[in-house]
């Protein structure tokens, strides 16, 4: 697997707080970064949990990765 990097994600929906963290592998090239992935989340989702945003990335295409925090740590793919 590609290299894991570990994103925080912060913001604010309906003036309440929403923070986790992700695991993912997308690399930083306009259009198939993180934070392009998120910002087109964002505006399409209806669901703002970490597990919405990483089923988003997954299904983008064979080669994506993305996973909350706690699952790459169960899965052993990061150290916690």
């Amino acid at each position: 697997m590609d290299k894991l990097t570990k994103s925080d994600v912060s913001f604010e929906v309906d003036n309440k707080p929403v923070s986790f963290s992700i695991v993912h592998n997308l690399i930083d090239v306009k259009g198939l970064s993180f934070e392009d992935a998120l910002s087109i989340w964002l505006t399409r989702t209806k669901r703002f949990t970490a597990t919405s945003l990483c089923n988003y990335i997954n299904s983008k295409g064979v080669g994506f990765y993305a996973s909350t925090e706690e699952m790459a740590v169960k899965n052993g793919l990061i150290k916690s």
